[in-house]
């Protein structure tokens, strides 16, 4: 298996150098390119070809991050992977480093980095000037009290599958964001929502502590090492669940304002490269890779 996934890893380096293009760069899904591409041509300049699946050893179509990961050895500057971080920064799944020509985004996965609080704010403002907002909402004070509410859970979460017991599932942890809402849970910046969120989780955790209860300074302390803490663990929470979650927010906000919250603010990109610490490691990794 390993000699053919070099072989194909030497094809890809090949056809860069062939294409004259800067390198092959194979992503997750072709989906991610929108994100990667401003960032690595804002780095190096020139045309990339981005690869969204490749061909598995059984011959088969193959995307995501398992096959990415199979290039681990064989990558170089002319062929590199640009992929998620899952929870490996956190001590999750296979590590993955730059050395191996592995650019990665230091946060779950992309979607994080469209959430980044002041930034989105910022797109949000923009996006709605001279238009008034059906509810009033500061996201980068929303989202600041998000992630502190996110912390625990995501504690909780990482704890309980590094003492390998599975009893509080991905799908539990998506449900606690499928809140009813109302107006007024969007009042002094959502904290009603806040409250909903933590109420979610309060009863989620009584039925989850019998069966495993965390130390929670300890486990505080033991990802605190890991980077992880109250203020950026909206960026480390599966990155899926966060956009979902801010979309249906940020639409209820500008409903009526003829902007999609998702294609006018969420997805443009043109100031995701706001410098914080996971971005700042992002982009490090890509400018390893290429400069």
């Amino acid at each position: 298996m390993s000699a053919y996934f070099q072989s194909l890893a030497q094809h890809y380096a090949n056809e860069a150098l062939i294409n004259r293009t800067v390198a092959t760069v194979h992503l997750e899904n072709m989906n991610d390119e929108f994100f990667w591409a401003p960032i690595l041509k804002d780095i190096k300049p020139g045309e990339y070809n981005f690869v969204g699946y490749s061909k598995n050893e059984y011959g088969v179509d193959t995307s995501g991050c398992t096959q990415c990961l199979k290039f681990k050895g064989f990558l170089s500057k002319k062929f590199f992977v640009c992929m998620d971080s899952d929870y490996r920064l956190l001590g999750m799944g296979d590590a993955v480093s730059v050395n191996d020509f592995f650019a990665q985004t230091h946060t779950y996965s992309w979607e994080n980095h469209l959430c980044y609080a002041e930034a989105l704010q910022n797109r949000l403002v923009k996006a709605l000037e001279g238009r008034t907002p059906f509810v009033e909402l500061d996201f980068k004070a929303f989202v600041d009290k998000l992630s502190k509410a996110v912390f625990p859970i995501v504690i909780q979460f990482l704890s309980m599958r590094r003492a390998g017991r599975d009893d509080f599932t991905t799908g539990m942890f998506n449900d606690l964001f499928e809140l009813r809402l109302e107006d007024a849970d969007y009042l002094n910046n959502g904290d009603g929502i806040i409250g909903k969120l933590n109420a979610k989780f309060a009863t989620l955790q009584s039925n989850l502590s019998p069966a495993y209860k965390v130390n929670l300074a300890q486990e505080t302390a033991y990802y605190d090492a890991k980077g992880l803490t109250e203020e950026n663990a909206y960026l480390r929470m599966r990155g899926h669940t966060l956009y979902n979650f801010i979309i249906r927010i940020g639409s209820h906000v500008c409903k009526g304002t003829r902007v999609s919250f998702e294609m006018d603010v969420l997805r443009k990109t043109d100031d995701c490269q706001s410098r914080y610490s996971e971005m700042n490691g992002l982009i490090q990794d890509v400018r390893q890779i290429l400069v």
